[in-house]
């Protein structure tokens, strides 16, 4: 018998499967120019924010706080949101004989005041703003407050401005009150406002009366405020600050930034907003928002409102004249290929012009690279090449308020083609193949022309732009 061999069976060869190439992301995106990112990005304000009921912030009586008979000053930025009642502030005052020193607002002389005692126990001592006049609601005040014991005198000054003063001699009684924010010892005149930045000093070099002046320019800034990170350690010195509280950070206890004194929310915690940045300001604004990329940094335009951050990582834009800047522009200019890409959410759509997502242009509108949202929700992106007219490319598709979308433009080469939601949406623009948009003002949130253009009203969650024009999968990506 002979031993044959099983016959073979051939199967066809199946090829390995392979890893898929990875989705592009914001981080691998190639030629990237610009990343505004909401989540790392925004530089705000924030503070402690008291209902006027049962909010306030306390700390037991320690040497620190308690003052005597030698120079010493305050400072603190207060926002007033109603004023009808007494608005305690800062204060080391209970019942006698714990009447120590108080800054607050009187209703009746319609004043931010300073008041202390020598005794604890009798009629205070009081020297208000005159100077300022009635504090406004709803709007950042400076108020720097000082006792001078050497020429015998306190004194007031709101906003940078000149102090008023009057005599008070004996020095500030020491007592056992505890030093609170919002209100006083007893729990009265509560607060219904924000406090920010609070700080104290004791005998600094060359007295307060010297110093007052060094001090209030220093910390009001122009109006820009100076927050406690700001303040180097051989000032700190030289004014003999003793306590500052940035009062920022989301937690039940506010530490005094030099370590001496905690101060503990009372009743309930003050709501916070914000991380802590820059100097207080309008509404907490924000100030500025830095590029992720090359570190470039969008900042404020010079206007009443700002952009106001929220807890949840987006720049809040109010859709009458909040905006960011960065000038020197463009970033993305005369590219022959480019995208950009925005994730957004309109609180209500805009009235009669087109809202700016982004723009690079000049004052007369001359050089024009928009990203805008007409009054009817589509997407419209506009390019001015060089020597050629404005034009501008819009979605089919149209965006709804309160929810979130993500929107691109890209041009390549003559083509200029609108995306919502990762897909293309309307024809494609064709545009001149010129590229000069030198001296160009680049913009988020808000025009850069006077006429024809508004701000635009909702949240931007991030920015990001490419130098190179993007496929279509490839947006997207970027999109999801």
């Amino acid at each position: 018998m002979t031993n044959r061999r099983l016959p073979y069976y051939y199967r066809p060869i199946r090829p390995r499967a392979t890893s898929s190439v990875p989705p592009l992301t914001r981080e691998t995106a190639p030629d990237r120019l610009l990343w505004l990112d909401g989540k790392t990005g925004v530089t705000a304000r924030g503070a402690a924010d008291f209902d006027g009921a049962t909010q306030q912030l306390s700390a037991p009586s320690n040497a620190a706080v308690q003052i005597g008979d030698v120079d010493c000053w305050w400072a603190l930025w207060v926002r007033l949101d109603a004023k009808s009642v007494e608005r305690a502030l800062l204060t080391k005052w209970s019942g006698a004989p714990n009447r120590e020193y108080q800054i607050a607002y009187n209703p009746i002389a319609d004043r931010l005041r300073l008041a202390v005692t020598s005794d604890g126990v009798s009629s205070a001592v009081e020297v208000r703003a005159d100077a300022f006049g009635s504090p406004p609601t709803g709007v950042w005040m400076f108020l720097m407050a000082y006792h001078d014991a050497t020429a015998d005198r306190i004194g007031i000054s709101v906003n940078g401005g000149a102090f008023d003063t009057t005599a008070f001699s004996g020095g500030i009684w020491i007592g056992a009150a505890p030093l609170t924010l919002g209100a006083f010892g007893s729990g009265a005149g509560r607060l219904d406002g924000q406090l920010d930045q609070v700080c104290l000093g004791k005998a600094p070099t060359g007295g307060i009366g010297s110093a007052a002046a060094t001090i209030r320019d220093a910390l009001y800034n122009g109006g820009a405020g100076l927050p406690y990170s700001g303040i180097s350690a051989a000032q700190r010195a030289a004014w003999g600050m003793v306590a500052g509280w940035t009062l920022d950070e989301p937690s039940g206890n506010r530490r005094d930034s030099i370590g001496s004194t905690t101060l503990v929310d009372t009743a309930s915690t003050p709501g916070v907003d914000g991380i802590v940045g820059s100097p207080a300001n309008e509404a907490d604004p924000v100030r500025a928002w830095t590029d992720r990329v090359a570190g470039r940094i969008f900042s404020e335009n010079a206007v009443a409102s700002r952009p106001i951050y929220r807890s949840a990582s987006f720049l809040n834009l109010d859709g009458a004249n909040d905006r960011l800047s960065l000038s020197p522009g463009p970033v993305v200019g005369n590219r022959p290929a480019f995208t950009i890409v925005a994730k957004v959410r309109l609180d209500a759509l805009p009235s009669g012009s087109p809202a700016v997502i982004y723009t690079e242009a000049d004052a007369s509108g001359g050089v024009v690279n928009r990203l805008a949202v007409s009054p009817s929700g589509n997407v419209v992106a506009s390019y001015r090449a060089s020597g050629e007219p404005l034009v501008s490319a819009s979605s089919a598709a149209s965006l709804a308020t309160g929810v979130d979308a993500v929107v691109a433009v890209r041009r390549d080469g003559t083509a200029l083609q609108v995306f919502v939601n990762g897909l293309p949406s309307g024809p494609a623009a064709t545009i001149g193949a010129g590229t000069s948009l030198a001296g160009a003002t680049a913009r988020v949130g808000g025009p850069v022309e006077s006429a024809g253009f508004v701000p635009l009203g909702g949240r931007i969650y991030d920015l990001f732009a490419v130098g190179r024009a993007l496929t279509d999968a490839e947006v997207a990506q970027l999109s999801s």
